[in-house]
């Protein structure tokens, strides 16, 4: 299956840790297929050389500064995108190793907040 098959286009996606590796790699292809993406980085800069990055693909893309470990950060996160692209199809999380420290419970516990956030 590839992405085409998926039927990406006015999906809207929230993508932690998209500005680098395999999170910027999976927010451009999803610009790509006409999906629309909100990613959140710690780093601003990342997020500048991204959105220039993707400025000529077909999606809508907002970039904010956030850090996946602050409840209140996901949530402004998750209000900016509904209110800037009207709903939530999807969430990746890629955010790099660390963000939500070492213990399985507690990286389990972040997720599922955020995940109930979203819904």
């Amino acid at each position: 299956m590839n992405l085409v098959e998926l039927k990406l286009a006015d999906r809207v996606f929230i993508v932690t840790g998209g500005s680098r590796g395999i999170g910027k790699a999976a927010v451009l292809a999803l610009l790509r297929e006409g999906a629309h993406v909100a990613v959140c980085a710690r780093s601003e800069e990342p997020l500048q050389v991204l959105l220039d990055q993707a400025s000529a693909l077909s999606g809508e893309l907002i970039c904010m500064r956030a850090d996946v470990t602050r409840a209140e950060q996901m949530d402004i996160l998750v209000s900016n995108t509904v209110s800037q692209l009207g709903k939530i199809d999807g969430l990746l999380v890629s955010a790099g190793p660390g963000t939500m420290g070492t213990n399985p419970a507690d990286i389990k516990k972040s997720l599922t907040n955020l995940g109930r956030r979203i819904q």
